[in-house]
């Protein structure tokens, strides 16, 4: 247990603070903490199956006072139940309640977590809810008091290692440089989380850093929303983006390199619209808890603006896969709560993962395909800029053929379709149909219709936004520094200029 929570519980014991609200990674090793840490007082835990039940002897004997121990525990499974008989509790008893994000939100569990504030002030006592995240409902807003118990820091991670090659026979203690490569595999994991999965890719030769973090990928993408990836495309990989490329370079190269990236795809969709209500409120509760994580943690970070295709999305695992750093990519849609707040509980959640795993040096690459549809406040979060990913240069398209055609076993002089105004995408998908129906790549092109040409107001609009606001992906200046996207540097599309002509 960190000790900042355990200072913050004493001190509300101290000045007898009726109820408290600890979210936390991992409810068993708090309670554990907690309970060594206040041992001279009575203590019980409530849960929905086995009830009240005591902790320490004091604890024990408390419940004792409330009648026979086994049918006090069957008959205080509900919370408002247990909650109810708890007033009669002797003073200073700790009541702890498991998973009560779950039961605070029904009518009674609420009213109940409210009746017990001044009897339990009056007499010492304290309810600590524990679960792993905390949205109170509006009627307990000003009755409980929320603390958030952090992810293990490093200090701690290491002393688990540490403690693993001690229990291990033949083993010394582990050198630094393995230290240095095994902690990054356990941050973003509730402390008993990374004992197992170091504990699972120890061997009598030592711990086996690359298994860690197969181990920790598999319990980030337990959470829902969150898929935790290693490598892909690199900048090797991609055609053009000199800008983008350069800027990555010099954010790696510096003295906060990002330890993670954080990709959002199509973050218009996820929290852009703050009215619409038909999501169950996941966008203006993400809104609010991805506001608040990038101000109070400090995270930097860019969006990157385009029509579908230019890149954005590779470019984003691109940073990641170059530097050898992994990649979270987010889906909010999966962190829809059914009940009030269960999905800012859920977000928020979430996000806590990625700083456990980042610190403040997560990076947030933000793909946004319209741009006007995002709020102000959020905009202003990004302090790395607005990028804007045009259709690429002629130049560019060639250098994209060159990586896709040689990627699907294609011949390199292969004769190729008119491509004016395709994205790389585009490219990308005229390759395969020409490998899946064993056709010619200039005939393959036939099943391309360019977003540019299908939407060719939507790119206008886009570019006519971009210009002069937003720096360019692709363009540097002449003395090799970031520019600003011009839209008279783009090719129009054919579709405009056909439009433009005929009107």
């Amino acid at each position: 247990m960190k000790p900042n929570l355990l200072q913050n519980v004493t001190a509300a014991r101290a000045v007898s603070t009726p109820i408290l609200a600890i979210g936390t990674p991992d409810q068993q090793a708090c309670l554990s903490g907690l309970v060594n840490a206040l041992d001279g007082d009575p203590q019980i835990v409530w849960d929905c199956v086995r009830g009240l039940r005591g902790l320490n002897d004091k604890g024990t004997r408390a419940v004792a006072t409330l009648g026979n121990p086994e049918e006090v525990a069957q008959d205080t499974q509900r919370l408002s139940t247990a909650l109810t008989l708890s007033l009669k509790l002797p003073a200073d008893t700790v009541v702890y309640a498991y998973n009560a994000h779950r039961h605070i939100g029904e009518p009674d569990g609420a009213q109940a977590v409210s009746n017990v504030r001044e009897r339990f002030k009056e007499s010492g006592r304290t309810l600590i809810l524990l679960g792993p995240g905390f949205t109170l409902p509006a009627e307990l807003q000003t009755d409980v008091v929320v603390l958030e118990e952090e992810m293990p820091g490093d200090d701690q991670l290491r002393g688990i290692v540490a403690s693993l090659y001690r229990a291990t026979e033949g083993l010394k203690d582990p050198a630094a440089d393995l230290l240095a490569a095994a902690i990054p595999a356990g941050r973003g994991l509730a402390a008993f989380q990374a004992e197992q999965a170091f504990a699972l890719s120890m061997s009598k030769a030592g711990l086996d850093v690359e298994a860690a973090w197969e181990r920790k990928k598999a319990a980030i993408n337990q959470i829902p929303g969150l898929t935790l990836s290693f490598g892909g495309p690199t900048f090797a990989d991609l055609g053009g983006l000199d800008s983008i490329r350069l800027y990555a370079e010099r954010l790696f190269g510096g003295p906060r390199a990002p330890e993670v990236i954080f990709r959002m795809d199509e973050i218009e969709k996820m929290i852009g619209s703050t009215s619409y209500s038909g999501d169950g409120g996941v966008g203006k509760d993400a809104l609010g808890a991805f506001l608040r994580a990038m101000e109070d943690w400090g995270w930097n970070g860019i969006i990157a603006v385009g029509p579908p295709g230019t890149a954005k999305t590779a470019v984003s695992r691109a940073f990641g896969a170059t530097y050898g750093k992994p990649e979270i990519a987010a889906d909010l849609g999966a962190m829809k709560g059914g009940i009030v707040g269960e999905s800012e509980a859920k977000v928020r959640q979430a996000l806590r993962v990625v700083h456990g795993i980042g610190g403040a040096r997560v990076f947030v690459f933000a793909t946004c395909n319209k741009l006007d549809a995002l709020p102000t406040e959020l905009r202003r979060r990004f302090r790395a800029a607005t990028w804007f990913f045009d259709l690429p240069t002629p130049q560019e398209r060639a250098n994209i053929w060159k990586l896709h055609l040689k990627a699907n076993g294609l011949p390199a002089a292969s004769p190729l379709p008119d491509d004016t105004d395709w994205t790389g995408a585009e490219i990308r998908n005229c390759c395969l149909a020409a490998v899946e129906q064993s056709l010619s790549v200039e005939d393959a092109g036939a099943y391309v219709i360019p977003v540019a040409r299908a939407d060719a107001d939507g790119l206008a609009k886009l570019r006519g936004l971009a210009d002069g606001r937003f720096l360019s992906a692709s363009y540097l200046t002449a003395d090799g520094k970031a520019d600003a996207y011009r839209i008279t540097r783009a090719e129009a599309p054919a579709a405009s200029r056909r439009m433009r002509k005929e009107s």
